[in-house]
């Protein structure tokens, strides 16, 4: 480019209004996104609380495997709705989104070797269950706030900081009902986050 006719306030328009296309583009499938999240997160532990308090006729080791296939089809779901949202983004923002992403998924093999530990330890159940998702949960919480200071996006973050608060709920509830606090104010959090990010994105021109 000649610097004879470069025009900063030229460059910052096209930077704004290239910030404002990724931003059309990534807002519905984060809505979209936190609706799969919050659906997965009902049914998960909507049949872990059922099955835990008598109100659905299904054996602890059985919720255990569709509360696991819940969480898998929302992290596949996830990987599809972020390779779609990659094709056509180049430079630093493909860079950042690669490396969201990869830290959501290695940060959930250590999860997953931390709860194959916990479960080795021989406690009760119930603790572990209640250690274990507390793990779980704690990443989430750390990953949206990442990803709202990443982005600048502010439901995200505070999506990130209520997860942390439900987390301590949680603890505080104890084995017999931490269940109970994901599943209402877990859920209640992702669908309250869809909506807002979807209503954001309507308004935006």
């Amino acid at each position: 480019m000649n610097p004879e006719t470069f025009d900063p306030r030229q460059a910052l328009q096209v930077s704004s209004e290239t910030e404002a296309r990724t931003g059309r583009t990534l807002q519905p499938r984060v809505a979209l996104q936190y609706a799969i999240w919050g659906t997965a997160w009902l049914i998960g532990y909507g049949v872990l609380h059922g099955s835990s308090h008598g109100w659905l006729p299904l054996e602890y080791s059985t919720a255990l495997i569709i509360f696991g296939v819940a969480l898998f089809l929302g992290v596949a779901s996830s990987i599809g709705l972020s390779i779609a949202v990659s094709i056509g983004i180049r430079g630093d923002s493909a860079f950042q989104g690669a490396v969201y992403g990869w830290t959501w998924m290695l940060a959930f093999v250590v999860v997953f070797f931390a709860a194959s530990r916990i479960a080795q330890m021989g406690a009760d159940q119930q603790f572990n269950g209640m250690m274990v998702n507390a793990l779980a949960v704690l990443v989430v919480g750390m990953m949206y706030m990442f990803g709202g200071a990443l982005w600048r996006d502010i439901p995200m973050l505070v999506l990130g900081i209520w997860f942390l608060l439900v987390n301590v709920m949680a603890l505080i509830a104890g084995p017999e009902q931490f269940i109970t606090v994901y599943l209402t104010l877990g859920v209640g959090g992702f669908y309250a986050a869809a909506l807002v990010t979807y209503l954001q994105q309507r308004r935006q021109p």
